[in-house]
C-alpha cells in the first residue's frame, strides 16, 4: 500500500545565496510511503507536522541536505517504511519553471 502527502505547502528560508536567506520562501513537500497493507504504517497527519517544523526550522542550505534530514527522521519514526520517496520544489526561484530535488530510499 502507498500512503501519499501531496503539495504540502509552507514558507522556509532555505537556499545558499544571500537573497535566498533573507525571507522565507514558498516550498512544496511531496512524499510516498510504501508499506504493508495494514494496519496504517504512517501517521499522515503526524509525518506532514514533522516535515513542516523541520523544513520551517532548520533553514537548510539546500534542498538535498533538506531531504536528507527528513528522510532519516521520517524513517526513524516510521521504521516500517519499506520505500520512500521525497520530493522538495522551489516553485518561485525561476520564473519559467519549478525546480527541486527528488530522493528515492528502497529498505526492503
Amino acid at each position: 500500500m502507498e500512503i501519499f502527502i501531496k503539495d504540502l505547502e509552507m514558507r522556509a528560508i532555505i537556499g545558499l545565496l544571500p537573497q535566498e536567506r533573507e525571507f522565507p520562501q514558498r516550498v512544496i513537500f511531496n512524499a510516498i510511503f510504501t508499506c504493508k497493507d495494514l494496519p496504517m504504517q504512517v501517521d499522515y497527519a503526524k509525518a506532514a507536522k514533522m516535515v513542516e517544523n523541520i523544513v520551517k526550522k532548520e533553514q537548510f542550505d539546500t534542498v538535498e541536505a533538506a531531504l536528507i534530514k527528513l528522510e532519516r527522521k521520517l524513517k526513524s519514526s516510521f521504521p516500517l517504511i519499506k520505500k520512500l520517496q521525497l520530493t522538495l520544489t522551489k516553485p518561485d526561484i525561476l520564473a519559467n519553471a519549478k525546480v527541486g530535488a527528488r530522493l528515492i530510499r528502497d529498505y526492503s
